[in-house]
């Protein structure tokens, strides 16, 4: 599995739980069963916890992103260090 697609699904989990979470704490307010705070809490944790993991999946998915980017420079540089490293090459052949 890729780095991208890794990333990916830690973003899709973690909207998954947060989500879930979210839906957790409105159901218990608004039936407010005996143990109402325990299933609060939970509540509150899964929305943490999950968004904890999106933004974790969103920052590996831009750092991938970022250090593609940089790589066609680094091509283009080393293109060129080529090129000096034959053109020396050539003077001295001569």
């Amino acid at each position: 599995m890729s780095n991208k697609t890794r990333h990916g699904l830690w973003l899709v989990a973690g909207v998954y739980l947060a989500y879930n979470g979210i839906s957790l704490f409105v159901n218990v307010m608004k039936e407010k069963p005996d143990n109402y705070m325990m299933f609060s809490a939970a509540g509150v944790l899964f929305v943490l916890f999950g968004a904890y993991i999106a933004v974790q999946g969103i920052k590996g998915l831009r750092k991938k992103q970022d250090s593609t980017e940089s790589q066609p420079e680094k091509e283009e540089t080393e293109v060129q260090e080529i090129e000096k490293k034959e053109e020396k090459e050539s003077r001295d052949g001569e």
